[in-house]
């Protein structure tokens, strides 16, 4: 016991009283410093602690207590101290984000170069896009405050209503997933080959089948928005049917508030407004989960078609 051991030497302690029936000698592992004998460890000694409260009571630890709580706070001078003085270095490595699509300018090498050299080239015209202004208010009704859930949408596609779909804005590619490209009744021989890897988390490359460019519609009626995506095709199970990216969302000029499950991009008639389903986006989170605990990979994924539930395990 460290305040035995501490204050042995500076306060008088007492000699602790005979401990009867010793015989066998007691555990030869454990031993109290106080009794001087093998029986029980100094930790557990119910007399040295007996001791040690009626001294603390008669405030002759005072002295132990003030340097037990004054060490703490010195230690944490000293952190801090150390965290201003410390020179500021200028980090040597970098860390990027790897991806893929059609988010870079294209499928060629010559598009892509293009690309990267116009970032360069900022500053030397006016460039700036005349946009409207968007605000979020009273958007929240219906949603569980404080969430983490993602943006999950339904979107018309090949004359579908596409639901689970997920609004990815640190994604650069516009994915449509095997499964549900086969429930769109779309075919294999409309795809068009894509000659690029996509990467994902890690380094190792997404296998794709290909790329196909369909008239997506973003809102109902009047209010909506309709525009031509390039998605790329992947045959891997996903709780989702299509991850749409930055490029669409960008050519929507779309604002995304995720507090409240909210997205809104301009029209002609001002401004629409997409709201997600935060029950699909719950259930697809925890699809996700299943996916990666189930060793077949099976995943089931819904979708509508005309106004007919379409529903297949794969």
């Amino acid at each position: 016991m460290d305040v035995y051991r501490e204050i042995y030497n500076t306060e008088k302690i007492p000699p602790p009283h005979p401990i009867k029936h010793k015989r066998g000698g007691g555990n030869r592992t454990e031993y109290c410093e106080y009794h001087q004998i093998y029986r029980h460890s100094t930790n557990e000694c119910f007399d040295l602690k007996n001791v040690i409260e009626r001294l603390a009571r008669e405030g002759r630890l005072d002295w132990f207590l003030a340097s037990k709580t004054e060490r703490p706070r010195k230690r944490r001078r000293e952190e801090e101290m150390e965290r201003v003085e410390r020179p500021h270095h200028t980090p040597k490595r970098h860390v990027h984000m790897i991806n893929g699509g059609f988010a870079r300018g294209g499928i060629s090498k010559s598009s892509c170069k293009r690309h990267l050299k116009e970032v360069y080239h900022v500053g030397g015209g006016d460039r700036s896009a005349d946009l409207p202004n968007i605000t979020f208010f009273q958007d929240a009704v219906g949603i569980i405050p404080g969430h983490d859930d993602p943006m999950v949408i339904t979107m018309i596609l090949a004359n579908a209503n596409l639901h689970q779909t997920l609004v990815d804005q640190g994604s650069s590619s516009d994915i449509l997933f095997k499964s549900a490209f086969n429930k769109l009744g779309l075919q294999d021989k409309e795809l068009r080959a894509y000659p690029n890897s996509l990467f994902g988390l890690g380094d190792t490359p997404i296998q794709l089948l290909g790329y196909i460019s369909l008239h997506t519609t973003f809102g109902k009626g009047t209010r909506s928005r309709t525009v031509n995506i390039d998605y790329i095709v992947v045959d891997v199970n996903s709780a989702y049917n299509a991850p749409i990216g930055q490029r669409t969302l960008n050519q929507l000029t779309t604002v995304v508030f995720t507090p409240h499950l909210c997205m809104k991009f301009p029209i002609p008639e001002g401004i629409d407004t997409i709201k997600g389903d935060q029950k699909i986006a719950r259930r697809c989170y925890n699809e996700s989960l299943n996916l990666k605990g189930d060793p077949k990979g099976e995943e089931i994924n819904t979708i509508k078609l005309e106004g007919v539930q379409a529903r297949e395990e794969l």
